[in-house]
């Protein structure tokens, strides 16, 4: 499945693997790089361990493809995680969180903290925008300390599940449970929109976020990881 969208997320402009797929896999290729190099982009490929065909990492490795963005898949079972209702225990927060609109505040806030640019804010409003129109409901949280929000996360119910994104805290803020305050809560506001598990993504180097995660008891359930093509020869 070749994806082509916005410029916000590669998991929006990669090819998903999908079994069943037949023929010569070198032209199958060609194709996919044909169709990206048609829309201005490199053609980059999301793989896991199960990606079919299995020999289509080697594949793309040898046609000199880089490796990059390994990330883990990791889920939690709320009804461990959130036995009451939250507290929040960092001294001098004030914690918000609500749903079903886009706060400007929020928005403002989590572009700065996520390093989102200028020329990709109109591309992240649409995905949120469709979150809140389409989803069972579109949790938004975030921490403000001396009068600016420091720390952000948005949750996502889809059926019985609540995936975290867009979790982000300021650099001088880390360490002082503010994620964590605010994914409890997320956490908690799922449960009562019949979410009984939650799910996110971290990125395998981000030791610091990964001992948080499991600290609240998320467990790694797979990985994967991007092959990007090379750059084209100048002139080609």
């Amino acid at each position: 499945m070749l994806g082509s969208s916005g410029r916000h997320t590669r998991r929006a402009n990669s090819v998903a693997p999908e079994p069943g797929g037949g023929g010569d896999l070198d032209v199958r290729l060609d194709r996919a790089e044909a169709w990206y190099a048609a829309r201005g982009r490199p053609a980059i490929f999301k793989l896991t361990s199960a990606a079919a065909p299995p020999e289509l990492d080697e594949a793309l490795a040898a046609r000199g493809y880089t490796t990059d963005g390994e990330t883990l898949g990791m889920t939690v079972s709320i009804k461990h995680v959130v036995t009451s209702e939250p507290s929040f225990a960092a001294q001098g927060a004030v914690t918000d969180l609500f749903s079903g609109r886009i706060d400007e505040r929020w928005f403002n806030a989590s572009c700065v903290l996520s390093g989102i640019g200028a020329a990709q804010h109109a591309d992240y409003r649409a995905i949120l925008e469709r979150c809140v129109e389409s989803q069972t409901a579109a949790l938004f949280c975030s921490v403000e300390r001396e009068g600016a929000i420091v720390s952000v996360a948005m949750g996502s119910v889809v059926e019985d599940a609540v995936s975290l994104v867009a979790v982000a805290t300021a650099d001088a803020q880390r360490g002082k449970g503010l994620a964590e305050s605010v994914l409890r809560a997320i956490l908690f506001a799922a449960r009562e929109h019949g979410a009984d598990r939650g799910l996110l993504n971290v990125e395998a180097p981000n030791q610091s976020a990964r001992r948080l995660y499991e600290r609240m008891g998320f467990v790694e359930r797979y990985r994967y990881w991007y092959r990007e093509a090379p750059a084209a020869p100048l002139g080609a």
